[in-house]
Parts: structure tokens; sequence; C-alpha cells
């Protein structure tokens, strides 16, 4: 059967641009960059954020990518969350809203708590989240802190007792710059989940943290179900001391 993207919406993340009944705005399969347009009538689709729709080599890997994942992230129950991103000193910058519907469809968008300014303007402002409290976390004697894709898995690590941080926009979020030398390399524990682009998220962490280490979703195997730090610890209902226990060597090397 020939590749019909409209067959495969569920499985494009929303960039949280305007969506109109016309139109989907989705972030590139491939590359995490925002305005992936498809057209939900005609099914045609273009990146205007980056250039993998540009060649045919490049919609071949768009291909890849969506049919080809390593794995679908589950449904979500209905609910609504809120979580607060600060700059460096505390002060409250963005509020990052998100909506399930417990059948695929969410909505994630950013409010600016500074006046006069765009959520965008302030991006760059913000620390990782809850970097204040990971880092009193330290001082008090963590032995790590743990840095995972999206604010529901930082959240239920710090359920475990375990500090944990992310990026504002997630797995598009990483900025060299402002993030390299936040925490002492040995005291990291890199959590990707295991698509494309969390993996590719936590090879830029990785780059600047050689020493860190990485925590597998389902430390068994790359293909098992439960490639999703925050589903893997509810099915497993696993605690601390298994969840460090499964983290893998520096640089991402998986042991079995």
């Amino acid at each position: 059967m020939p590749f019909k993207i409209l067959d495969h919406l569920n499985k494009l993340q929303a960039d949280g641009g305007r969506q109109i009944p016309s139109q989907g705005s989705y972030r590139c399969p491939v590359c995490g960059a925002h305005n992936f347009k498809v057209d939900l009538k005609s099914g045609k689709y273009s990146g205007f954020g980056c250039d993998c729709t540009k060649t045919a080599a490049g919609k071949r890997q768009v291909f890849k990518a969506i049919t080809a994942s390593i794995w679908d992230k589950p449904h979500r129950p209905k609910q609504k969350q809120v979580w607060t991103y600060t700059d460096w000193d505390g002060t409250p910058l963005i509020e990052v809203h998100r909506t399930d519907d417990d059948k695929g469809k969410r909505q994630i968008w950013q409010n600016s708590l500074i006046a006069g300014k765009s959520p965008k303007d302030l991006e760059y402002r913000c620390a990782p989240y809850r970097w204040q409290d990971c880092q009193h976390a330290l001082e008090a004697g963590a032995d790590v802190v743990f840095w995972g894709e999206g604010e529901p898995c930082a959240e239920a690590l710090w359920q475990l007792g375990i500090p944990a941080t992310t990026t504002i926009r997630d797995s598009s979020g990483y900025h060299s710059e402002s993030y390299c030398g936040l925490f002492p390399g040995d005291k990291l524990i890199i959590c990707p989940d295991q698509d494309h682009q969390g993996l590719k998220y936590a090879e830029a962490i990785t780059a600047d943290y050689p020493e860190a280490r990485w925590l597998y979703a389902n430390p068994a195997s790359l293909s098992q179900s439960d490639p999703n730090l925050k589903t893997w610890l509810k099915r497993q209902g696993q605690i601390k001391k298994a969840s460090m226990a499964a983290a893998t060597t520096q640089g991402g090397r998986h042991e079995s």
C-alpha cells in the first residue's frame, strides 16, 4: 500500500502552532523542527522549519521515521497539566500547558508570565526544569540527577524521590551554550525516550556530558514495549534502587 501520511497523524507531535481545519502543524518527525505542515485534505506535507522534505532522500527519511519508529508512545488518560519554567534566579517565566483526550490527541502550548514578552522571547532565559531543586538536592547529598525528555518524565522521578530535570520544548529545546556544565557529569543519568527524537536529544546532552550514564526506559531491550521512562516506571512499579541499578555505563552504552 502507498504511504499516506494522513493514516499516521497520531504519530506526529503537534508543535503548538496554529491548527486550522484544513492544515495541521507538527514537529518534523526526522529532526524535531517546528512548522511541519500537513494538508489534512490532500495529505501533502512540507517542512518549513527544516530541509528534511526538500529532497527525495529527505522524504524517505520522513517515511522511515513515521512508519518504522522504534516505539509508539501510548495514549495518555484525559487530563490537564501545567508546568512552570523559571530563569536562573527562580523568577517564573513560562507556563507550559498540556491537555490529553485519552484517544491519543493532545495539545501543548506556552503562556508567558512576563508582560509584553512572548514565550519565544523568554525561552533562552529559561533554566532547565526544576534546576534549582536539582541543585539543592545535590547540595543535600543526592547521588545523581536524572535528565529526561519532558516534564511528565521529570515529575515521575521526583515522585520517587529522584531529582530530575528536562528542557523547555523537550527534544527540540537543548541548547549547548546554555546547558553545558550545569551538573557534574558523573552525577548525571540521561533517560532517553526510545524514539528517534528522544535518542537524538539524549545524544546531544551526552556530547556535553560524556561521563553521564544512560537509563533506558526498559533496560532489557531497546525493542521492548515500555521505552518511555514514565510509562516504564508506572508499569513495572520501579523504585529508586531499581532505577539506579538499571543505569548504563558512560556515553549511552547499554549493558543488558
